[in-house]
């Protein structure tokens, strides 16, 4: 009854479904219509808005296009910039005039420097020629000019400038030619240096000489009076040449040329007025000296020479002064050639400029030509499209019709879907209410079936039980039945015997209480049989309790045991590697310190063959004194107490400084050692006291070798301190002796 009610239902739900399909299909048709009818008239609105865009942006092209008045403006920008490059040209080819103008007279005066250069030349030829010593001497002083602390001039005879070379003749005659050759020095010291070195090592032949105390302005020449005039002179020998002024010094102390009158004819007639200014003098052709005789009535002698021309000095006129203004002449035209040269860069870079903007100028041209044959054509555009919205704006649909067309279908189609969803409402609550029940009925089936599913289990269990028991119970009967009838054979036969027995019995003396008695100690043992079973049973339960405890103890155990080692491992990695780093840093401070001994060591960390035995890590110290021995770990067994000393201060020295320590101390380091492994120590402990991080270091020794070197920053205090201690003891006299004995 009640699956043909649920079958009634299911057969309503179906009908219910079709029918909310049905008005699903025509709501969905009904909507589709409406979508067409709104994507139709969104269309053909964008269609309008578009070629109204279109217009629009025309008439803006059309509008933002000024082209005459931009082509009438860049034309004139363009004949601006041509001017001006042409105004540049002009100005740039002007410079490069001027510029060659002055590179050739840059040339003309190089050209007449190399002249004057070459005549320079000439005068030491003639020195080379004529006095080879001074020669040698001159090119000596001129490369080691700069080891000199002043200036040193050369001889008169290469600096001297006669003004007019026919009066070299009064020169020549007046000065000695070794005074021509005279280097003049301004230090003592520089003149000895050149004494010894040119004279003594080289062997020259050559004349030194100090300039004087006064100054050139000390050595004035008598002023030349009318009176002098008349008298036939017509200037001083220091007037006829120019030297540099140490030379000229030299030359108004030694042989007071600023004070030589040099005359004319009239002297001779004067010979003794001129002789009053000074007692040498020359006329053009006579030498005259004048010597005045100290007794009597003072006159004077006078001696005459002919003048001869003794070619000492170069016929060469000195070109110094011209050299030098062309120096000056060169420097100018070279600064003015850099003053047109960075006029003509500016210029030029002014005109690249120019010439940008000038093509900037052309290509904006032409980009306006372009844009007036664009606007031409726009405007063609332009009036074909207005003729077409024109066209389009009379086929255009009414929109206020199409509205409300569509909205009176969407009216319609509204009422029609409320309707159906109002009725696809209730079907769904019917359809809601119909899935419940038979979820329900579903459920009590299963329920019912897995229950009936289990009766039949378990009826066919006790089924199989009852057979089983049956069998059992059978065979049990059949055994009983067996036994019973053994056992009746036996009682039967017991019987007899305990008939013999009770007739034994009757014929003795038992009470009733021994009987009860017997029975009672049975009971007894019996008993004590089931109070052992029992404990030997809850001590079982016991053991089987512990030993499951016991495993998950020892499982809980493996599972610390595997996170330690996880946390051990990631500890070692952490820490061994830094660890690692460090030894090696101290390991190659202790290869080099022992290869400073000329021996070998080597630290290594032992890590007992890689395993996580951390305790029993250490320090693996490896040595090497001697070339035919191999490495051995330190041990007092195989290495003596001195090399055990030399391979702890070397392991402590390479230590220190890994940690930065206001100081250090060592005590008694050097005990045991040999005094070549001593003095050796002592060299370590000394470079890493003066060159290490630390501020203070501190050897304590009861002794030190003799001859130590001790860096000036180390300082040595001797502690005098024992009981034989001499009081009395004079250390500078100590000292002194031993220094007489060295």
């Amino acid at each position: 009854m009640v699956k043909k009610k649920y079958v009634k239902r299911i057969e309503k739900i179906l009908n219910l479904l079709q029918t909310l399909s049905r008005c699903s299909k025509d709501l969905n048709h009904v909507h589709e219509e409406v979508d067409n009818a709104k994507i139709t008239y969104q269309h053909r609105k964008a269609k309008n808005e578009e070629e109204k865009a279109k217009l629009c942006e025309m008439e803006r092209q059309i509008e933002a296009l000024k082209i005459a008045e931009a082509i009438q403006k860049v034309n004139e920008e363009y004949t601006d910039v041509n001017n001006k490059i042409s105004e540049l040209h002009s100005v740039i080819e002007n410079l490069k005039v001027e510029h060659s103008q002055l590179k050739y007279k840059k040339e003309s005066c190089m050209a007449e420097k190399e002249k004057l250069s070459n005549e320079e030349k000439r005068k030491f030829e003639i020195v080379e020629r004529r006095f080879p010593d001074t020669y040698k001497a001159i090119l000596w002083l001129q490369a080691n000019q700069s080891s000199f602390r002043t200036n040193v001039s050369l001889p008169g005879i290469i600096s001297i400038s006669v003004h007019n070379h026919n009066n070299r003749k009064f020169i020549e005659n007046a000065i000695s030619v070794r005074d021509l050759l005279l280097f003049v020095f301004e230090d003592q010291e520089d003149l000895q240096r050149f004494v010894k070195i040119v004279k003594e090592e080289k062997k020259l032949n050559v004349n030194v000489a100090l300039v004087p105390k006064e100054k050139l302005s000390d050595f004035q020449s008598p002023p030349l009076t009318p009176e002098i005039r008349n008298v036939g002179v017509k200037c001083f020998m220091k007037d006829l040449f120019t030297a540099p002024d140490p030379v000229m010094r030299v030359l108004c102390k030694l042989y007071r040329v600023h004070r030589i009158p040099i005359c004319d004819e009239k002297s001779e007639e004067n010979i003794e007025r001129v002789l009053n200014i000074n007692s040498l003098f020359f006329t053009p052709l006579e030498k005259i000296m004048g010597k005045r005789s100290l007794y009597g009535n003072r006159n004077i002698s006078v001696k005459k020479d002919s003048l001869t021309s003794k070619n000492i000095l170069p016929n060469i006129k000195d070109n110094s002064e011209a050299v030098r203004a062309i120096e000056e002449s060169i420097k100018e035209t070279e600064k003015l050639c850099d003053e047109l040269n960075s006029q003509l860069n500016l210029h030029l870079s002014n005109l690249r400029q120019f010439e940008k903007s000038r093509e900037a100028i052309r290509n904006k041209k032409h980009q306006l030509n372009e844009n007036e044959r664009k606007n031409v054509n726009i405007k063609m555009k332009l009036v074909q499209l207005i003729n077409m919205y024109e066209k389009k704006q009379r086929d255009v649909v009414d929109e206020k019709g199409e509205r409300n067309i569509v909205t009176q279908k969407i009216c319609v189609s509204n009422k029609r879907r409320k309707r159906i969803l109002m009725e696809s409402e209730r079907l769904f609550k019917d359809f809601i209410q119909a899935k419940k029940k038979k979820a329900y009925l579903i459920l009590m089936k299963k329920i019912l079936e897995s229950k009936l599913s289990s009766l039949k289990t378990k009826m066919s269990d006790i089924q199989a039980s009852l057979n089983e028991k049956k069998k059992k119970a059978f065979d049990e009967k059949t055994a009983e039945y067996t036994n019973l009838k053994e056992e009746m054979i036996r009682i039967y036969a017991e019987l007899g015997s305990c008939k013999t027995e009770v007739a034994q019995i009757s014929s003795q003396d038992i009470s009733l209480e021994e009987v009860n008695s017997n029975i009672t100690r049975i009971e007894i043992l019996l008993e004590a049989n089931d109070e052992d079973f029992n404990s030997v049973l809850s001590e079982y339960k016991k053991r089987e309790t512990a030993i499951v405890n016991i495993e998950e103890e020892i499982e809980e155990l493996k599972q610390k045991s595997e996170s330690l080692k996880l946390t051990i491992q990631q500890i070692k990695r952490n820490w061994l590697p830094p660890l690692q780093a460090h030894v090696e840093n101290i390991n190659n401070k202790f290869s080099n310190y022992y290869k400073f001994l000329q021996c070998a060591g080597e630290i290594s960390l032992d890590t007992t063959d890689d395993s996580d035995d951390f305790p029993n890590y250490g320090l693996q110290i490896k040595l090497k004194y001697r070339i035919d021995e191999d490495f051995m770990e330190l041990s007092q067994t195989h290495h003596s107490g001195g090399e055990c000393s030399v391979a702890a201060i070397i392991f402590i020295l390479s230590l220190q400084e890994l940690t930065e320590v206001p100081f250090r101390c060592i005590d008694e380091i050097n005990q045991g050692m040999d005094a070549l492994n001593e003095r050796k120590m002592y060299q370590l402990v000394a470079e890493a006291a003066i060159n290490g991080s630390c501020s203070q270091y501190f050897l304590l020794t009861p002794k030190l070798l003799m001859d130590l070197n001790y860096h000036k920053d180390i300082a040595v205090h001797i502690i005098y301190n024992s009981p034989y201690l001499q009081t009395k003891l004079d250390t500078e006299k100590h000292i002194k002796i031993q220094e007489s004995n060295k």
